[in-house]
């Protein structure tokens, strides 16, 4: 396990409607693994991470309470209005996350490798990659400001 200091530049999306998947660009490269133009994974340095939607809102509410409030008001706020389990989102992660400092720990791990999933199933993995965990985050002042701000307004009904 190593462990890397880093900065959030900007969240984008990529995937299809059942496979969505968020990339974090960092403002320093890590080790990593890409695909060559030849289709094969090598392991060289990148400078993003890629992750699963949920797993970057829980291990960001993890590391930051307040921003748990927003996620869940919006959650029930879209489970009464829509029927839909929809929380925050890329585009709010992002205003939110840009320019934190970010301490990530990344283990890497091989083909034939067994994993325990979130749903206690456990699996072997079928290449080479990285398990990322967000350790801590320290938000800009003006990140904390926005967030003061939404809870206050959550909190007064004015949402």
């Amino acid at each position: 396990m190593e462990t890397y200091k880093v900065k959030f530049q900007r969240i984008s999306v990529y995937g299809d409607i059942d496979n969505i998947r968020y990339r974090v660009i960092l403002d320093q490269d890590i080790p990593g693994y890409k695909i060559d133009t030849n289709g094969q994974i090598v392991k060289s340095t990148v400078n993003y991470i890629d992750i699963v939607p949920s797993a970057l809102i829980a291990q960001t509410i993890r590391c930051i309470p307040n921003l748990g409030i927003i996620h869940a008001y919006l959650v029930e706020k879209n489970l009464r209005g829509t029927g839909k389990r929809i929380g925050i989102d890329a585009a709010q992660l992002q205003a939110y996350l840009t320019d934190a400092d970010v301490t990530l720990e990344r283990t890497e791990f091989h083909p034939g490798e067994e994993y325990t999933t979130s749903d206690g199933e456990v699996r072997t993995h079928e290449f080479d990659g990285y398990t990322t965990t967000i350790k801590d985050i320290v938000v800009t002042a003006n990140a904390e400001r926005i967030v003061d701000r939404v809870i206050d307004r959550i909190m007064l009904g004015g949402i």
